[in-house]
């Protein structure tokens, strides 16, 4: 297994991800930051935030760029996933 990490990129900011998660491949990580990212955007659209414009960026431990998630790309899903969370309730 292989460590990835997901460094969140908000407009110029860059909040490092120092712990990392393991995974079987590159694929299996994308997986993962979307799954984050989509709780991650979840949180934020039921306290009425805009996730919008935020991204992980995957990196390996010398911090290249491997793949990009952009949370924009997976809002419908979020969405869908807020109204069935508020739906529950």
């Amino acid at each position: 297994m292989t460590r990835y990490y997901f460094d969140l990129i908000e407009g110029e900011g860059r909040k490092i991800d120092r712990s990392g998660v393991n995974a079987d491949d590159l694929q299996s990580a994308e997986r993962a930051a979307k799954e984050a990212a989509r709780d991650f955007m979840v949180t934020r659209l039921l306290d009425d935030k805009d996730p919008d414009g935020r991204r992980y960026e995957i990196v390996d431990r010398n911090g290249s760029v491997l793949s990009t998630i952009a949370f924009r790309d997976l809002l419908p899903t979020a969405v869908t996933e807020a109204d069935e969370a508020e739906n529950k309730n």
